[in-house]
C-alpha cells in the first residue's frame, strides 16, 4: 500500500511540476524520494547511503556549463554522423517530418516529457533499486558516476556543437545583413 502511495505521490508531484513548466530537478526528486523514506522508516539509511553519491552528482551538475570555459573550440560531428547515416542527419530529419510549430502534438507531450525526466528518472531507478536490493543499488550508482564524470570528462577536452551551428551558422553569420 505504501509503495503504491508513493508512485502516486511522485506522480502527482511530478505531474503538477510537468504542467506548470516547471522542470523536475534532481534535488526535487530527492527530496520527494527523502519524504517516502522517512514513511519507510528508512530515513536515517536514505541518508546515509546516497549523501556520497548526492555530494558527487551535485558536484556533476554544478560543473554543467564549466566545459564552455576551457576555451576548447567545439568539434562539428555532423560529418561522422552523416557518414554513419548515409548521408543524413536523423534529427533534423524527423524534426522536419514531426515538428509543426503551430500544433502541440502527442509526439511533443512523450518528447517533453523525457526530456524532462532524463535526470530525475536515474534517480528514481536508484530509488527502487535501494528499497528492493541495496547491492544493486550500489552497483547502479558506481555505473551511473562512472558514466557522468567520463561524459563530463570527454565533453572538456573534446566539447561538441550541435550538426546545425556549424555551417549554417557560419554562413548566416559571414552574409551581409
Amino acid at each position: 500500500m505504501l509503495l503504491v502511495g508513493s508512485v502516486l505521490y511522485l506522480a502527482l508531484i511530478f505531474g503538477v511540476m510537468l504542467w506548470r513548466g516547471i522542470s523536475i530537478e534532481p534535488e526535487w526528486v530527492v527530496l520527494a524520494l527523502l519524504v517516502i523514506a522517512i514513511a519507510l522508516g528508512r530515513g536515517r539509511t536514505f541518508i546515509a547511503d546516497w549523501g556520497p553519491f548526492l555530494i558527487l552528482f551535485f558536484a556533476y551538475e554544478a560543473m554543467r556549463g564549466f566545459a564552455a570555459k576551457t576555451g576548447f573550440a567545439p568539434h562539428d560531428l555532423s560529418g561522422m554522423e552523416r557518414a554513419v547515416f548515409g548521408g543524413t542527419l536523423p534529427t533534423l530529419d524527423l524534426q522536419h517530418a514531426f515538428y509543426n510549430p503551430n500544433v502541440v502534438g502527442t509526439q511533443d507531450l512523450v518528447a517533453m516529457f523525457f526530456y524532462f525526466m532524463h535526470f530525475p528518472l536515474p534517480i528514481v531507478v536508484g530509488f527502487i533499486f535501494w528499497i528492493r536490493s541495496r547491492d544493486h543499488y550500489r552497483r547502479f550508482i558506481a555505473a551511473l558516476l562512472l558514466m557522468a564524470m567520463l561524459a563530463f570528462v570527454t565533453n572538456l577536452l573534446w566539447p561538441s556543437a550541435p550538426p546545425c551551428g556549424s555551417k549554417a551558422r557560419r554562413a548566416a553569420t559571414a552574409a551581409p545583413a
